[in-house]
């Protein structure tokens, strides 16, 4: 079996997973902890080993087929770290919870990845990781996501993928998330709103060649 095959019965098989949420600075997220054992038993089940690597540029997320045989990698660029150990664990642990969630399609309208935790041990909560569902209620932060200005956020990112070599016409919301808004450059809300504008320029697009 190819590991390409294995990641996406993983991925199957974590859409079934209960995992714990705390409440972060801009809503819930889900802590690396938590995320990682069942994940790290599926990887086990699959014969896969996971583990992170680094260069001098990005943070890699490897899995090993145990006989060596076959290997998956993805990679996120590193922010520009300071003499501050503490914030840039944070950035380390935030960047390997993106790396997990992208990889495996832990995805949830409530769960966002580009929260950091608040010391609030009585916010745990309980939530099923649910990709595959479209019917999540907008929170009220997404409501603010009309009143930020279209212009300058959605020049700003095209140019920033334009310059890194991403065809104009070529942008997705998946290209988004990869390259360019998990640098925490953006707020949440702007955020959503540069993904949903995109995203609604693709669907323009594809109605418009039928």
């Amino acid at each position: 079996m190819s590991i390409y095959k294995k990641i996406a019965e993983m991925q199957q098989e974590l859409l079934k997973e209960q995992f714990k949420t705390k409440k972060g600075f801009h809503g819930k997220y889900i802590p690396l902890p938590e995320m990682l054992p069942p994940i790290l038993k599926q990887c086990f089940e699959k014969e896969l080993t996971l583990y992170f690597t680094s260069t001098t540029e990005h943070l890699i997320l490897k899995l090993m087929s145990w006989d060596g045989k076959d290997e998956f990698s993805d990679r996120v660029r590193l922010p520009e770290l300071g003499k501050d150990e503490k914030d840039e664990g944070k950035k380390i642990t935030y960047l390997k919870r993106y790396l997990l969630m992208n990889t495996f399609m832990i995805l949830e309208e409530s769960v966002d990845p580009d929260d950091e935790p608040v010391n609030d041990a009585s916010s745990v909560e309980t939530v099923k990781n649910t990709s595959s569902s479209n019917n999540t209620k907008p929170s009220k932060k997404e409501d603010e996501v009309k009143e930020v200005p279209i212009g300058k956020l959605t020049l700003e990112a095209r140019d920033k993928l334009v310059k890194g070599g991403i065809d104009e016409n070529e942008i997705t919301p998946q290209i988004l998330k990869q390259k360019i808004l998990h640098l925490q450059k953006w707020t949440v809300p702007e955020r959503r709103y540069i993904i949903n504008y995109f995203k609604e320029q693709k669907e323009k697009d594809l109605g418009g060649s039928k």
